[in-house]
């Protein structure tokens, strides 16, 4: 389990360019036990793992400068969580699973809806992403952390447009697949479908500009950048 810890905790290290620091961590956190997961927030001070502390996946968020107890985020009832990230170093962002009872006609069946909940450090504040949105089976792709954008990141959804009438990633729907850009705001939640957006890579510079046709409504990438 050490030894795994390790690895996590330099892979986290370097990708934050701190890589130095990677051994006083794994001296001070690395008889930790059950950790699934080991993120550095982009300026060095924290230190998220995923933890076990009461038998089931939580997350477990250490400030490295003011060692102590750390905050624990654990999932609520009928949820999982499943994966964690910085959005910057105001925001943690993680992954959760649920499990509800979706109807189809006269019967019902459990499904599993995959959705990211934003995590403000400084005062606990959660917020579950795109939570305006309604009826996605799956609302978790980031198009870009928005660097220099501490408080947003830019989600997508690919979804079916029947008619005119955005249904989403539903269950029993058909229509024509569509692409559509979302700014997200990290401290509610709320969202804002873009018209033209130019989507850039995680951290670097606009790749592609998405652009919304007014009568259509589809969205359909017309240039790269």
């Amino acid at each position: 389990m050490f030894k795994a810890f390790q690895a996590l905790v330099v892979l986290a290290l370097s990708s934050a360019g701190i890589a130095s620091a990677a051994p006083d961590i794994v001296l001070n956190y690395g008889t930790i036990e059950d950790t699934w997961a080991a993120e550095i927030s982009p300026d060095g001070s924290r230190l998220a793992l995923g933890c076990s502390p009461t038998g089931v996946k939580a997350i477990c968020i250490h400030d490295l400068s003011s060692p102590g107890d750390p905050q624990i985020i654990l999932p609520t009832e009928g949820t999982r969580i499943t994966d964690l990230f910085w959005a910057s170093d105001k925001y943690l962002i993680y992954r959760i699973n649920l499990f509800p009872l979706v109807k189809r006609g006269r019967n019902a069946s459990q499904e599993r809806v995959d959705r990211l909940v934003s995590y403000r450090v400084e005062d606990g504040n959660f917020a579950f992403l795109l939570s305006d949105v309604r009826g996605l089976l799956d609302a978790t792709r980031i198009a870009s952390l928005l660097q220099d954008d501490p408080d947003h990141i830019l989600m997508s959804l690919v979804y079916y447009d029947n008619d005119g009438r955005t249904t989403g990633s539903h269950i029993n729907t058909a229509g024509q697949l569509t692409y559509a850009p979302y700014r997200v705001d990290l401290s509610t939640g709320k969202s804002k479908e873009l018209s033209n957006t130019a989507l850039p890579h995680r951290g670097g510079p606009p790749v592609l500009l998405v652009r919304r046709f007014s009568r259509s409504g589809v969205h359909a990438a017309t240039s790269s950048q």
